[in-house]
């Protein structure tokens, strides 16, 4: 009888080869880079809830594994992660993992930035932004250096021996620099050529002309004039003018328009005060004149008679009437009194003052009417 073991092993073949015909594998294994991003993406034809897919990354230098849901996985944490990384070639696996199953794993090209490893797929950098100066002497060529630009180079400070070479061309010539690991800018002068045009490309080098990266060649790139430092100040002191100029007004605008409120609301306020004569509304508020007729004051008597002969009442325009008022009795004194009494007939309007004499005696004052 054969012992128990002598059926794992075929059995275990078997459930792996039936797991794989029940999920099927991804499709079209692809690497992309983009200067510093790099990443693997997939197509699945049977995705499902729980569908997942793992993702194993075997490199010259390590081995890195993990699973995703998604249909694409970025790589550039573990390639840039140190020199011996970057500087390695890489291929990527990846497996459908489905209800408990999974599928066989699908394989990417091989790739790398190293430019004189053997692989599939060679990656390069993008080159720094370069700058090129028309000068009296010449143009002059000046870019950062790869090693401080791009902080994802910085393990290559490790290595002394490192360099960056680079080469500018142009329709008179190609020319042909190194810029050292301490430098922070790269510069290269041209020799003196009107409106010269050049190309930069580069390589980054650890000193064994073996492990290099390569930077990408630019576009072409034209000279731009120099800055005399005399214009930048003329410039600057015109500018700073332009600003004192530009405040002054702004302040001066700011202090018309207040007077200008102010000088509005003062009017504004003595309009409104100006009460015109026959506005009808403002009448109440105008003074009245008061007119009052001349007054006699008569001290009342038992002896005391108005007669034609007294000729007091003449003098006045007036008279005071006892409080019991009199009677006329004769025709004669009827005459003396109308001759006496003068404007004290005249229509009056009602009384406007009560005097008090004292002892009891009262006097009124008439207004004329």
């Amino acid at each position: 009888m054969p012992p128990d073991g002598a059926f794992t092993a075929p059995l275990l073949l078997l459930l792996s080869s039936v797991s794989a015909l029940t999920v099927p594998p991804p499709t079209n294994v692809t690497v992309s880079c983009r200067n510093l991003r790099v990443w693997v993406s997939w197509e699945f034809s049977d995705q499902q809830p729980h569908t997942s897919f793992r993702v194993e990354i075997q490199s010259s230098n390590g081995y890195f594994k993990n699973e995703t849901t998604e249909h694409q996985y970025d790589l550039s944490g573990f390639i840039w992660k140190s020199l011996d990384h970057y500087m390695g070639f890489h291929s990527v696996r990846v497996t459908a993992l489905q209800r408990g199953g999974e599928s066989q794993p699908v394989r990417s090209e091989s790739f790398t930035f190293s430019m004189n490893r053997m692989a599939d797929k060679h990656y390069a950098l993008e080159f720094p932004p370069v700058e090129v100066v028309a000068g009296d002497s010449g143009n002059t060529v000046s870019f950062p250096s790869p090693f401080h630009f791009y902080t994802e180079l910085k393990q290559a400070e490790k290595q002394e021996t490192a360099f960056f070479e680079f080469n500018v061309s142009s329709d008179q010539g190609n020319y042909t620099s190194v810029c050292r690991l301490t430098d922070v800018t790269c510069r290269y002068d041209l020799p003196h050529s009107e409106e010269q045009c050049v190309r930069v490309k580069g390589w980054l080098d650890y000193g064994n002309s073996v492990e290099r990266v390569e930077f990408r060649e630019t576009d072409r790139i034209c000279p731009s004039k120099s800055s005399d430092p005399h214009v930048m100040t003329f410039a600057l002191v015109l500018l700073f003018v332009l600003v004192v100029i530009i405040s002054v007004l702004t302040i001066s605008i700011c202090k018309v328009r207040a007077w200008t409120l102010e000088i509005w609301k003062t009017q504004k306020t003595l309009k409104a005060l100006d009460i015109e004569p026959n506005n009808e509304e403002h009448e109440l508020l105008r003074p009245v004149e008061e007119v009052f007729s001349p007054v006699m004051v008569v001290e009342h008597s038992s002896s005391s008679s108005l007669s034609s002969e007294d000729g007091g009442l003449q003098d006045c325009g007036a008279c005071v009437m006892e409080d019991g008022g009199s009677e006329r009795g004769e025709p004669e004194e009827e005459a003396a009194d109308q001759e006496a009494v003068g404007n004290y007939d005249r229509a009056h309007a009602p009384a406007a003052v009560r005097v008090d004499l004292g002892d009891g005696e009262v006097a009124y004052a008439y207004r004329e009417g």
